[in-house]
């Protein structure tokens, strides 16, 4: 992995059938001691998208002469924040408001900027109607409702199941397209005012790809005389689970 940089890790996608909606559900598993080094603190995956690719030009070509839009992107990070979870809105036309900007997201637990949204585990739940309970897997118990929270305390090194819910909105620029994130069948995120086709968008711009990994952004032990067990890291994914509209169970 190259480090100080977005320019590693494995990319696995998977195409399927153009829909308005799609919920995609796997589980994820981090190696022992993953945020070990420079002092635990930072990094930065690029971990997981949906996207819609309109397929006569380069699928990772994206801004405003790329090839792929709407997007929705998960991120993990751990920085001197605590863990997080970041959130991407890139929306069509990617022209004009690939940031989503024409107009603009609503609904949002926490302020975005060009586009992203970087939420934490604990005071950013507050505004969904039942706070969910995370269980701290290093001090026991839960998490707190409020603070900073790390790593070790939400994933450590154990399965976890993520899923998400995206939705197209109704017509270009109207503000009632949805994004919903589940963290071990809790849901954290609900946001129900996303305009991923913007005014003057094409609504014909369908979700009708999935991928996974493609960038990080690493600042771990950079020793080139450390042992290589410092130096590299590996998350695994398993049991995905794709469909083209929302479980009752959820």
């Amino acid at each position: 992995m190259t480090p100080d940089s977005f320019a590693s890790d494995g990319f696995l996608t998977k195409d399927i059938q153009p829909s308005n909606e799609v919920y995609v559900k796997f589980k994820i598993k981090f190696q022992k001691g993953f945020t070990e080094g420079y002092g635990g603190k930072t990094g930065i995956i690029k971990l997981f998208r949906i996207l819609s690719y309109d397929g006569v030009g380069e699928r990772s070509k994206f801004f405003k002469e790329g090839n792929s839009a709407p997007i929705y992107l998960y991120e993990w990070g751990n920085n001197t924040y605590g863990v997080r979870h970041f959130h991407a809105f890139r929306c069509d036309p990617q022209e004009v408001s690939y940031f989503c900007t024409a107009p603009v997201v609503g609904s949002s637990p926490r302020k975005i900027f060009r586009g992203d949204m970087s939420a934490n585990y604990t005071s950013d739940l507050k505004w969904l109607d039942v706070h969910p309970s995370i269980p701290d897997l290093l001090n026991g118990g839960y998490l707190p409702k409020e603070g900073t929270v790390w790593h070790e305390q939400v994933f450590s090194d154990k399965w976890h199941e993520l899923a998400f819910y995206v939705k197209l909105n109704s017509a270009p620029g109207v503000q009632d397209g949805i994004l919903r994130h589940w963290f071990d069948g809790k849901l954290i995120i609900s946001m129900p005012k996303v305009p991923w086709i913007g005014t003057g968008g094409n609504m014909n711009a369908k979700w009708n790809s999935i991928s996974f990994g493609g960038n990080d952004f690493y600042r771990f032990n950079l020793d080139k005389n450390a042992p290589l067990s410092e130096r590299e890291r590996w998350y695994a994914i398993d049991d995905v689970v794709i469909s083209s509209k929302l479980p009752k169970t959820q």
